[in-house]
């Protein structure tokens, strides 16, 4: 049996900084959490937890229902396709 218990692989903090990537962080927070099988209760504490500086006085910031929502940290983190488009379009 292969022991991963050895290896950190706790997702890193989110500060909300314009070079991280909000749908990778997210995207592997959530294969995070359904590999640890945790509960929601828990996922959701974690990912507060998890969040740091601005992300953490935005999500300060949401209601109640509106922090156990993750699709609530992709509409303000993730940018829409064509902001992505014009960020990559400006670099040249």
């Amino acid at each position: 049996m292969y022991m991963l218990a050895h290896l950190s692989l706790t997702p890193a903090p989110f500060f909300g900084n314009r070079t991280e990537n909000a749908q990778d962080w997210l995207a592997y927070f959530i294969r995070y959490v359904a590999f640890k099988q945790i509960p929601e209760p828990a996922s959701l504490a974690l990912f507060a937890l998890l969040m740091r500086g601005a992300a953490n006085t935005r999500f300060s910031m949401l209601n109640n229902d509106d922090r156990g929502d993750y699709d609530r940290f992709r509409t303000k983190y993730v940018p829409a396709p064509i902001s992505t488009w014009r960020r990559a379009y400006s670099s040249f």
